[in-house]
């Protein structure tokens, strides 16, 4: 769990914090990923370019799950079966989304949806900005800053994913904004 916080973490204070929380309950786990450097595996360290919020992890396991009744066949046998079994999730896709006429993919949409209900927690406070598109975001103890103009959030959740983070979507909100409208193309 506590290597999941590393991880997940956005921002490096707390990436450092929940590494020292690791340090502290486990020195072997630390040591282990001390070594690594956490651009390769750690949110707070990833680029903001790709706009990408999902673990590879997750997708191996997934497909290996799948795979794993195949591998007793001849390799060739086990790649048709590979094939179709692709083919069948790219029509059942493709049917699930053919009458979608949302802005976003339906992931990225329930994404949103959750972030927006997490920011009613949070207060928007503008900070007097000539443009009116900054502002410090409130959950006390937690204070973030939210720049609209920019599409950044103190977080880095919204540079991370391209979407809104709850900070952004309390801002916006107080705009009477659809964060849909802000999300990364």
């Amino acid at each position: 769990m506590c290597m999941w916080s590393c991880a997940k973490a956005t921002t490096t204070q707390d990436f450092n914090a929940a590494m020292e929380r690791l340090k502290r309950i486990n020195v072997g786990p630390w040591e282990y990923l001390d070594k690594i450097s956490p651009k390769q595996w750690s949110r707070a360290h990833f680029s903001e370019y790709p706009k990408l919020d999902n673990y590879t992890n997750n997708n191996c396991e997934v497909f290996n799950a799948k795979v794993k009744k195949m591998r007793g066949k001849s390799i060739i046998t086990m790649l048709e079966e590979v094939r179709c079994y692709v083919m069948r999730i790219m029509a059942r896709n493709k049917k699930a989304l053919v009458r979608y006429t949302g802005r976003l993919a339906p992931t990225q949409q329930s994404i949103l949806e959750r972030e927006k209900r997490e920011s009613n927690k949070w207060k928007p406070l503008p900070t007097g900005d000539d443009a009116g598109n900054v502002y410090e975001v409130q959950c006390l103890p937690m204070k973030v800053s939210v720049d609209l103009g920019k599409g950044t959030c103190s977080c880095r959740l919204w540079q991370i994913t391209g979407l809104p983070c709850r900070h952004a979507c309390a801002a916006l909100a107080y705009q009477n904004r659809r964060p849909e409208e802000y999300a990364h193309n």
